[in-house]
């Protein structure tokens, strides 16, 4: 019997939002015949269709796709006897190109200039109130240091030390988080900022403030309600810290 053991977008078997133009698609198989061999493999993706003989990553090649969006990814592969297997798996668009609407935000009163050691966590609040009933609602944030969110006192999501280590100077990465069945009709989002690998201390010789001065938090909370009006509740002025 054939069988599918793997399939993955942007080598993720589930929970993927990737802004790749073109996001890579593997599998593996399985066969409890000896000497099995692929025969072929169809991936279908956004009406695009691909036909390969190898176990290799395929790039998506079909119409662009559009950002903030959940695509389905289609597989059937045939080995050598006939025999087929099927699958599919979901994954989600990120940004894309699209620029961000709110405003990085920091507290610009606090002077951090103490060396070996790591900043004082920013608390950073916002109280907002829905003004219908929501079909969909996610979190997409960043920060320079590392990062917590809670909502309505909940914790939002299972990451530890968001958005992780990286290049911070040339690529910051983002979080996405689902938040559809967490809000209420009126809501308090807050985010705790702490000194990370951007702003804090770290290595050996201890040195901080590597990327930036300060903490600072980029997040925006697009919500899309059942009349197909979305509102976007971004970083600015009005938040608190």
């Amino acid at each position: 019997m054939l069988t599918i053991r793997t399939f993955t977008c942007e080598n993720q078997r589930k929970h993927c939002v990737t802004d790749a133009a073109a996001p890579r698609f593997g599998f593996s198989l399985d066969s409890d015949r000896a000497g099995a061999a692929l025969a072929k493999a169809v991936l279908t993706v956004n009406g695009w269709t691909v036909e390969t003989g190898r176990q290799v990553a395929i790039p998506y090649g079909g119409p662009a796709l559009k950002p903030f969006t959940r695509y389905r990814a289609e597989l059937t592969a045939v080995d050598d006897a006939g025999e087929t297997a099927q699958t599919s798996l979901e994954f989600e668009t990120g940004r894309l190109d699209t620029p961000w609407s709110a405003q990085w935000i920091s507290d610009g009163a606090y002077s951090f200039k103490e060396k070996k050691v790591s900043p004082v966590p920013m608390t950073f609040r916002k109280t907002f109130a829905l003004r219908g009933k929501v079909k969909e609602a996610k979190i997409r944030s960043t920060a320079m240091g590392i990062y917590q969110l809670t909502l309505n006192g909940a914790p939002v999501g299972d990451d530890y030390f968001a958005p992780g280590f990286t290049s911070y100077k040339t690529n910051l990465q983002y979080q996405t988080y689902d938040v559809t069945g967490c809000l209420q009709a009126d809501n308090t989002l807050t985010a705790v900022v702490a000194g990370g690998w951007a702003v804090g201390s770290f290595v050996f010789t201890r040195k901080n403030r590597v990327t930036a001065d300060r903490q600072a938090l980029l997040l925006e909370l697009r919500v899309t309600y059942e009349d197909g009006s979305e509102e976007i509740v971004g970083t600015d002025t009005s938040w608190q810290v």
